[in-house]
């Protein structure tokens, strides 16, 4: 017990590094799992406190309205070892982030934000190695060994590792403005924080990734929004807020037209015909159509956790309906929320949107300062569920990410509430 209480308050104050940490590896399969289990340990060990109770972790019911779902599920799971696996595995994530979440002060959180813009840094520096050949290197330093790409694809494991960056960098677009504004407090700061905002912006963009860039699009504009109209924090830097806007605008025109044909094809809708609109989609439309038909035989409680492939086939479209059909089906629907409707059911899609109401209610409770911090946590959370399109919902990155972000909202309300007792 003494040995567990001290190894606890080492590790108590620098929880924040933890997180952090928790998050860079995420990419890392095996790494990320010996690191996970470890803060696990910690976790049981922390739990050994008479004083710590569980209870009053906000994290607790925000992770059971995404898990419990998951677990109801199983009762008519296609497949039930897939989906049990999957249940079970995501357990062990309810400890970590009640201690990761608990007794993270505000200004812990924070320097995790700016921590997080030198990682994007990291990452859009590694990324402009690979697309422009800077000194000559083929391959990108860190993206070869980042983001999980599937052992399916062929070739050069980059190219289908640089569209999830996109990905990424648009659901913490909001973290990192937030961040970049906090840290503007003076003319050079501000200037840097611009450089560094159209760095990442560009990043987005140049990934090629379209639903990264409607992402990005979502995110930006509430963030905005909230901080400049609800806020009204623009009013006293008016001349800085038009030309940060202005130039944001002609590098998203030059970037989304001139670099990218996949992304600038949203931009040429000519035909409304199934065929150009499939297209437009990226095939998604046979996906959509399963999933759909899957979801009115399934619509209570699911069909279990990635179960979605195994059922495909008895729902498959007829022949010929599309230009691009999937043989074997497809891991997820591409399409989030319907993703979480498939496969859970009602009770999933009832808990997720009612989980987003609470953190809304934490919103309206907090104090100011503290609003400022969890508003953006919010938006990424939002962001990473409701515009996605390409990353599963339930898969081990995605959803791993998804509680990532879920104990950044857990802990500035936890910190919130202690204060306020």
């Amino acid at each position: 017990m003494f040995l567990a209480s001290k190894i606890n308050f080492f590790f108590d104050t620098k929880k924040h590094y933890l997180f952090l940490i928790y998050f860079l590896l995420l990419p890392f399969g095996g790494v990320y799992l010996v690191y996970s289990s470890f803060i696990f340990l910690l976790a049981v060990l922390s739990l050994s406190d008479p004083n710590k109770n569980i209870l009053n972790n906000c994290y607790f019911y925000l992770f059971f309205l995404i898990w419990a779902p998951m677990a109801l599920s199983l009762f008519d799971a296609i497949n039930i070892d897939r989906s049990f696996i999957k249940t079970i595995g995501v357990l062990p994530f309810l400890f970590i982030g009640l201690y990761i979440s608990s007794n993270l002060t505000i200004k812990k959180i924070y320097n995790l934000m700016l921590l997080l813009v030198v990682a994007s840094m990291v990452w859009a520096i590694d990324f402009y190695i690979y697309h422009f050949r800077i000194l000559e290197l083929e391959k990108a330093i860190l993206w070869r060994w980042s983001f999980p790409i599937g052992g399916h694809f062929k070739g050069d494991p980059v190219i289908y590792a640089i569209p999830i960056l996109g990905q990424v960098l648009s659901v913490l677009l909001p973290i990192i403005l937030e961040a970049l504004r906090k840290f503007s407090n003076s003319k050079n700061k501000f200037s840097i924080s611009i450089i560094l905002l159209m760095i990442i912006i560009s990043t987005i963009l140049l990934s090629g990734n379209r639903n990264a860039v409607i992402m990005m699009i979502m995110s930006f504009s509430i963030w905005f929004i909230y901080v400049g109209v609800v806020c009204r924090y623009f009013k006293n830097y008016l001349k800085s807020t038009i030309s940060v806007i202005v130039l944001v605008c002609v590098l998203f025109s030059v970037l989304l037209i001139n670099n990218s044909s996949r992304i600038s094809s949203l931009l040429n809708i000519e035909s409304t015909e199934l065929s150009h609109i499939d297209s437009l989609s990226s095939h998604r439309l046979p996906l959509w159509e399963v999933a759909y038909k899957m979801t009115k035989d399934h619509w209570v409680n699911g069909i279990g956790p990635r179960g979605f492939r195994y059922g495909y086939n008895i729902y498959k479209p007829d022949e010929g309906k599309y230009e691009f059909l999937y043989e074997d089906g497809s891991t997820h629907p591409h399409f989030a929320l319907l993703e979480v409707f498939l496969e859970t059911g009602i009770i999933g899609l009832f808990s997720l949107f009612f989980l987003f109401w609470i953190i809304f209610k934490s919103i309206l409770k907090v104090n100011h300062d503290n609003q400022l911090i969890l508003v953006p946590w919010f938006i990424a959370l939002i962001t990473a569920i409701v515009p996605n399109i390409g990353k599963a919902f339930y898969s081990s990155y995605w959803l791993t990410f998804i509680l990532f972000i879920l104990i950044g909202c857990a802990s500035i309300i936890n910190f919130d509430t202690k204060n306020q007792h």
